[in-house]
């Protein structure tokens, strides 16, 4: 036991999950609110509820793993930026597209 060599945690998981996690901020809710508000009695009413409540769990889900997950907040952060980038570039192309 003594020759064993001492072992660190990998902190690559984690940052791994964090880049997921960051890159589906915008991706999860959509689907989520898709498949969840096909099964409600009124779809097309309740998906912008559904998708506000997924983000919402999108963004709990981050908060925990940047406290609890070792080396998920750089993965989480950069990814988050990336997708809301993107998500927001694309706002602004189909508001300038409208004729």
């Amino acid at each position: 036991m003594a020759d064993m060599e001492h072992r660190t945690p990998r902190t690559n998981g984690g940052r791994l999950w964090g880049w997921l996690s960051g890159l589906g901020i915008v991706v999860f809710p959509w689907f989520a609110g898709g498949i969840v508000s096909t099964f409600l009695p009124e779809p097309e009413t309740m998906f912008p509820w559904v998708l506000l409540a997924a983000f919402a769990a999108m963004i709990g889900w981050i908060a925990y793993g940047i406290a609890r997950i070792p080396g998920f907040r750089r993965g989480a952060l950069l990814g988050s930026a990336i997708s809301l980038s993107i998500a927001g570039l694309l706002y602004v192309l189909v508001l300038l597209a409208q004729p």
